[in-house]
């Protein structure tokens, strides 16, 4: 399931206008009922506009990563959304944040095992 989930996802990522909602229930809509009615994939996407600075980002039924600005300040990245594949017409909805000066460390789990990524902004 998963290497047709990616398979799907590189075929829409061309296609997601910029915007994680819709890149989602795409991805969605072409996976869902594909392996029966009991399987699904959690998913937390984001997307970094380095001009802007602005980081749009979106969490299909994942846990929320936790972001830790250079000032100390902690910050959950909620966006609610069903996992991928569960439900044909889910409602996906993307959120943004500015990401400003120095750098932030963002939080994350895969697969269960908790991830850090720093990022220089």
């Amino acid at each position: 399931m998963m290497a047709n989930l990616q398979a799907v996802a590189r075929a829409q990522f061309g296609n997601r206008a910029g915007n994680p909602a819709h890149f989602a229930k795409t991805l969605n809509q072409q996976i869902c009922g594909r392996f029966g009615t009991n399987r699904y994939a959690t998913m937390f996407w984001a997307e970094y506009d380095s001009d802007t600075t602005v980081l749009s980002y979106l969490n299909a039924g994942h846990p929320s990563p936790i972001l830790i600005r250079a000032s100390g300040t902690i910050e959950r990245l909620n966006s609610d959304g069903f996992p991928i594949g569960m439900f044909a017409d889910a409602p996906y909805t993307s959120a943004t944040t500015v990401l400003k000066n120095r750098m932030v460390a963002l939080h994350f789990m895969i697969s269960g095992d908790a991830r850090a990524l720093a990022l220089p902004i």
